[in-house]
């Protein structure tokens, strides 16, 4: 065997035995609270009240977010519906919903 036969073959042996591991990928909430981060977002109540996706948006949201806020659930047009009368179903269910 020559040396460049020897040289080959000894790089491949590198190559083929050398095995690369990648950094295990953390979640948002993880990644934030490692920062001293608060990592949120806003919900529809739509999408959480029809368990859209078969309960996947839920899980999702529960996973990668450490607060969610009801902030279009609290908007006056969605609560008010006329003189002295409101409507706090979407609050109601959004609050009681959310971790």
């Amino acid at each position: 065997m020559t040396n460049c036969e020897v040289m080959l073959l000894l790089i491949f042996y590198l190559i083929s035995s050398v095995t690369i591991h990648a950094q295990k990928s953390i979640d948002f909430s993880a990644s934030a609270s490692h920062r001293g981060l608060i990592f949120g977002t806003d919900a529809p109540v739509p999408y959480l009240r029809c368990n859209v996706d078969d309960g996947r948006y839920h899980s999702c949201l529960s996973q990668n977010y450490l607060l969610i806020i009801p902030g279009s659930a609290f908007i006056s047009t969605y609560i008010w519906m006329g003189e002295n009368q409101y409507n706090f179903t979407n609050t109601d269910f959004k609050l009681e919903r959310m971790p």
